[in-house]
């Protein structure tokens, strides 16, 4: 019967290895609170989040620093998408990017967003030639 477990016996005492070993650090790096942030802010452009979603993901951007709003994957070009879909996000972080260097690229999108709304407003309530609405 030992005959059968003498080759299981090197699990009890392991050979030393030769070579250093070496840990990937980078395993954690996918639950890191900016990871997850990342994630959230993806699903906030495109799809409308429930109210939990909502507030953790408002709560993560309170507790981070202003900084991490630039890595998070929200550029000047997707913002638009964020304040269709979650405004009180997109509120939330431009408050947040307020207090970086960054503002002026943000700020552009918001000023053509407010010309562009004003434009539809004064299409929507000019009457058009060819109606006799009025």
């Amino acid at each position: 019967m030992w005959d059968e477990f003498a080759g299981q016996t090197i699990w009890l005492n392991p050979p030393i290895c030769a070579f250093p070993l070496e840990l990937d650090t980078s395993l954690a790096d996918e639950f890191s609170p900016e990871a997850e942030l990342h994630r959230g802010m993806l699903a906030a452009l495109t799809q409308s989040l429930t109210p939990a979603q909502s507030a953790q993901i408002r709560q993560s951007l309170e507790t981070s620093a202003a900084e991490v709003c630039t890595r998070i994957g929200i550029t000047p070009d997707n913002l638009g998408q964020l304040v269709e879909t979650n405004p009180l996000v997109a509120i939330d972080l431009l408050l947040r990017i307020m207090q970086t260097d960054n503002l002026l690229p943000y700020t552009f999108c918001f000023i053509y967003m407010y010309v562009y709304l004003k434009l539809v407003a004064i299409a929507i309530s000019r009457p058009c030639i060819s109606c006799r609405c009025r």
